[in-house]
């Protein structure tokens, strides 16, 4: 039950700049996938990106308040920001691709 609090209340995810934002609707059940993703590609470092935000839900794993308590959690606003960058890059790419840039030889 607690469990699944840390990812249906997950804090939503916001762009700021300045005194403003934007708030995105992102799910953070998505993290799982993504984990399972990263780690069927062998994106090391990406998944240990990832789990070193997992720590921030233990509080409210840990501690039992219903309703009074905030959950501070941040493993999905990484998902989150790794697939902005996926999504980034891949539109870099498109980009290059479309001007006639040379790509770069895969290693």
């Amino acid at each position: 039950m607690r469990a699944r609090r840390i990812f249906d209340r997950a804090l939503p995810v916001r762009l700021g700049w300045g005194a403003d934002f934007v708030q995105i609707r992102f799910n953070a059940w998505l993290a799982l996938p993504l984990l399972a993703l990263l780690g069927a590609l062998r994106q090391w470092d990406q998944v240990k990106l990832l789990l070193f935000y997992t720590p921030t839900s233990l509080p409210p794993l840990l501690i039992y308040s219903r309703n009074g308590y905030t959950n501070p959690t941040a493993f999905h606003m990484m998902a989150f920001a790794l697939l902005a960058c996926w999504a980034l890059h891949a539109a870099l790419h498109v980009v290059a691709r479309a001007r006639g840039a040379k790509q770069p030889e895969a290693a």
